[in-house]
């Protein structure tokens, strides 16, 4: 992404701000929390259809994909604990 590209977003994201106070800012850890919006979102729409508040019909597709990436991810993780291993969610390494 271009650096105009990234300004650009960035202000779009924090009206009223300028560049210079951007520049100030933990871009990462902006990017972090973001990341972590999305996961809660995701949550938030499985607490609501297990509540009965939302129907299967009326949850997202990619949401539901979503269902099933964090419930694989949960279910690797119960797999390694029962297993003494640690998890990594991105391969094995420790195996060669």
């Amino acid at each position: 992404m271009s650096d105009a590209l990234f300004d650009s977003y960035m202000l779009n994201n924090f009206p009223g701000r300028t560049l210079d106070e951007l520049d100030e800012m933990d871009a990462l850890r902006f990017f972090r929390a973001m990341a972590a919006r999305s996961l809660q979102t995701v949550e938030d729409f499985r607490g609501e259809q297990q509540a009965g508040i939302k129907k299967g019909k009326d949850i997202p597709k990619h949401i539901y994909k979503k269902f099933l990436e964090h419930d694989r991810i949960f279910r690797e993780f119960e797999e390694s604990l029962l297993n003494g291993e640690q998890y990594n969610p991105t391969g094995d390494s420790s195996k060669e």
